[in-house]
This record gives C-alpha cells, structure tokens and sequence, in this order.
C-alpha cells in the first residue's frame, strides 16, 4: 500500500506544473489529476498505516518575518495537495511514505511472530480494558493524554491491569477446573503465614 501510494505521489508531482513561484496554485493535468483521485481515495488507510509504523508525517512551518502569521504543524501527508502553499518541497511526503515502509519491511519478522503469538493478543486485549476510564474521561471532554500520564492515572492503569491479570486467570482456571485446588492452595499458603 505505502509503495502503491509513493507511485502515485510521484506521478501526481511529476505532472504538475507551478505558474511562477512555487508557493503559487498547482496547475494539474489530466495525468495529476487522475493520480490526485486516486492519492485521496486511500489517502485516510494510508495516513493510519503510517502513524501506525510510528512515524508522524507532520513538519513545523515558520513563516518569513516579512511575511508574518503563526507557526503551524503541518501533516504533509493529509495536506500534499497544499505543500506549494507552505513552500515544503514534494519530496518531504515521500520521505515519511519511504520511512514508514522501512520500517515495516524491518519488523516483517517480529511481525509474523506477533500474529500468532497468543500472548501479544491477550496483551492488547489488557491494554484495551486499562486504557477503558481514560477513554471515557477523554470522551466527556477531558485531557485523555494527560490523565494517563499522571500519577494518579499510572496508578489506576497498574492497578486495571492486575485486576485484569488476575480475572483472566482465575476465570482460565475455572474453565480448566483448577480454581477449586488453587483456592485450596492459597488457603493453606495464607494459615502458613500466619
């Protein structure tokens, strides 16, 4: 998909033209225009693909102090058609497609290995159920970044994950038929101790 979409990036940049300045409005032939159509049908999956590898396509824009206005965050994947705009040269969006896709053609093996790693699946299933409170928090208009980031709120992930832990395990021992002699065991270690 990352290789489908630089294709189609080059393509798209190759057959436009700039009418004096580069910051000046793109003129698109039927080429660039076919090609922008395409680009903008897989532009969202490839935008997720992307931020998914880590890498985040956005680039700080400073304007001329003859020129003024404010210094923005660009994400130059979601604004391609725009970068003549910013003056950002055409190849900075090909450089985070490329940087993303090496870094998956790197984590090709370990990426396999997650698939079907039983052990992964239930670890993002414990990472769903701890991150729950600050995705609700984050929907009635708090900070969810900030939540989790706190103390209280690293607390509160530790604490669901061992509530998690635990739940799952006693629940895969029930289903085993092992919870009563655990139970039994933990009774006996407990009257040892005291």
């Amino acid at each position: 998909m990352l290789e489908h979409f630089a294709d189609l990036l080059t393509k798209y940049f190759s057959n436009v033209k700039y009418n004096g300045f580069i910051s000046s409005r793109p003129v698109e032939n039927q080429e660039a225009h076919q090609a922008r159509v395409d680009i903008n049908l897989i532009l969202d999956e490839v935008h997720l693909i992307i931020l998914c590898a880590g890498v985040n396509p956005s680039l700080t824009v400073t304007p001329p102090p003859a020129i003024g206005g404010y210094v923005q965050r660009i994400d130059v994947v979601m604004n391609f058609h725009n970068l003549a705009h910013y003056q950002i040269p055409p190849k900075m969006v090909l450089d985070f497609v490329i940087r993303a896709s090496g870094i998956y053609s790197r984590e090709l093996r370990r990426a396999l290995i997650r698939t079907f790693n039983p052990l992964f699946w239930i670890g993002c299933a414990f990472d769903c159920v701890a991150r729950l409170p600050f995705v609700f928090l984050g929907k009635i208009g708090f900070n969810q970044k900030k939540a989790e980031a706190s103390l209280i709120g690293r607390l509160l992930k530790s604490g669901l994950y061992l509530v998690t832990f635990f739940a799952s395990l006693f629940t895969v021992l029930h289903f085993l038929g092992y919870l009563e002699p655990v139970k039994n065991l933990l009774r006996d270690l407990i009257d040892k101790l005291r």
